[in-house]
């Protein structure tokens, strides 16, 4: 591939996402794991200045378990949220548990977005100015079952879409709906099992990959206090891009503001039919890329 001014560092990722499909696979040939506990997790925001909780070489490969906010983020035990939709407490993860336990100190102002994310990674020699590459190597589901939600006025159903304007018929359905989806292995492919009859092959992928943010300043998209960057918006800096292109075997490019990187991801997708932003850079191998936006390939 072509030159990337002014420095690129590479780190290999293989992601254990807390939705959708089997039990993830153990690795013994990548060299550091990272565990979504409730010490290397944040909730709602992508901070610029949180200790790594690894520090990785350049090429280096990591495991790093992540976990969905669909029950975890709620005020309702996890395990009381999830029986009605049929999920037995085995399949309940014990850091899904201990996550839902730390929500009361964890600070919320400014940090409004839903989504858990793992990290920060560092990886060793990077600096404002340079580029890290992550090549997505596997993506590995740990609970057979995924959560959607829909509502009068989400996704699709904007502002101007009918039932959601001043006189118009209110739609039945109830805001903030969830439909739990069972997932699992037909005819040798991981499938969302819509119904008996109807199956969604899975291309899981990270809603979100982010380096931390230059320096989050007031009126910028997502940020409410200075220096408090939301997980809601994408940036310059990756985040909630919802990607759905970044599944096993792709690329991403996001630009370095601090030293290190400070590398997070989270919030796991099984399948997408859509995505939220697309790569805002040049996506071609044999080219140059600017250091200051993301791209993908």
């Amino acid at each position: 591939m072509g030159k990337l001014d002014p420095h690129t560092l590479a780190l290999g990722v293989v992601v254990a996402a807390a939705t959708a499909a089997s039990a993830v696979q153990n690795r013994s040939d990548v060299d550091h794991v990272v565990p979504s506990r409730p010490d290397t997790v944040v909730w709602g925001w992508i901070p610029i200045d949180r200790p790594p909780v690894v520090t990785v070489e350049s090429g280096q490969t990591v495991r790093i378990d992540t976990l969905s906010h669909h029950g975890a983020t709620q005020n309702e035990p996890p395990d009381v949220l999830l029986a009605p939709y049929g999920v037995r407490p085995d399949e309940i993860l014990q850091d899904v548990r201990d996550f839902w336990a730390s929500r009361p100190g964890r600070p919320r102002e400014g940090r409004g977005g839903a989504h858990i994310l793992t990290g920060p990674i560092a990886i060793a020699g990077a600096e404002p100015g340079d580029m890290l590459e992550v090549q997505i190597l596997e993506l590995h589901p740990r609970v057979p079952y995924g959560v959607n939600t829909t509502g009068p006025a989400s996704g699709v159903l904007g502002p101007d879409y009918p039932g959601t304007r001043p006189g118009d018929r209110t739609l039945d359905i109830p805001p903030g709906t969830r439909h739990l989806i069972r997932t699992g292995r037909v005819n040798g492919r991981d499938v969302a099992l819509l119904a008996d009859d109807i199956h969604v092959p899975l291309a899981p992928f990270m809603g979100i990959m982010a380096v931390a943010p230059r320096t989050p300043a007031v009126g910028e998209p997502g940020v409410t206090l200075p220096g408090v960057q939301s997980s809601t918006p994408p940036g310059a800096y990756g985040g909630n891009m919802d990607l759905k292109d970044l599944t096993a075997g792709s690329t991403l490019y996001l630009p370095v503001f601090h030293r290190g990187a400070l590398f997070y991801v989270g919030d796991p997708h099984g399948v997408h039919v859509g995505s939220r932003s697309e790569p805002t850079g040049p996506a071609l191998a044999g080219r140059s890329a600017s250091a200051d936006r993301p791209w993908a390939r």
